[in-house]
């Protein structure tokens, strides 16, 4: 296992230099004491945190499954409505690039689930499964053990809040520890131990 998460691990590490040594975005000065119709659209508009956690992961024959609670944290002082959950489940690859792995608010991802309204200041949790074919994995191995790393990608959008996208890795560790990749040597049923991190901050 040990040598899979080197593996794992190596490539997150090269992901995050890539990330690292990109141009430094260009900051504009702010403007103090707006009052245009564009500072007050900005006061108005609402915002909101997204995150998940593993609830099962179970692999047939076909298929892999994954149970999750999704959380969506208005923090705002209006009311979301209308706010859509989209999102897949991916196998991560040594040999994508990474922007086609890690999801943006561009990413098209499948339509999940649509939440009516969301308070002020409250949180909802929402409890939805994602699949892939076993089919569509890229495979890792330990010596002849193979193995593989879920990618979780989510995307939460309304018409009056900016989108928020997240992706997370998957593997088996308790939490707060390192993760391990998943085993696929094993008969299918459900996996025991699995947690998920999330690869970048909420946008």
């Amino acid at each position: 296992m040990l040598g899979g998460f080197a593996l794992l691990m190596g490539a997150w590490t090269l992901w995050r230099r890539r990330i690292d040594s990109a141009p430094a975005p260009t900051i504009q000065r702010p403007i103090v004491g707006g009052t245009g119709p564009a500072v007050a659209a900005a006061s108005q508009q609402g915002r909101f945190t997204l995150d998940m956690k593993v609830e099962t992961v179970t692999r047939s024959v076909m298929m892999v499954m994954i149970k999750l609670e999704v959380t969506l944290a208005n923090r705002s002082d209006r009311a979301l409505r209308d706010v859509t959950i989209a999102g897949d489940l991916i196998s991560a690859s040594k040999t994508q690039p990474l922007d086609q792995q890690v999801a943006s608010v561009d990413t098209q991802l499948n339509e999940l689930r649509e939440i009516e309204r969301v308070g002020p200041h409250q949180t909802h949790c929402e409890h939805i499964t994602v699949q892939m074919r076993c089919a569509d994995i890229d495979v890792l191995y330990q010596g002849k053990v193979p193995m593989f790393v879920p990618l979780v990608r989510l995307r939460a959008e309304c018409e009056t809040a900016e989108p928020v996208a997240r992706t997370f890795f998957l593997g088996m560790g308790a939490q707060g520890a390192k993760l391990h990749p998943i085993p696929l040597d094993g008969p299918p049923g459900n996996y025991q131990g699995i947690t998920g991190r999330a690869v970048q901050a909420a946008a």
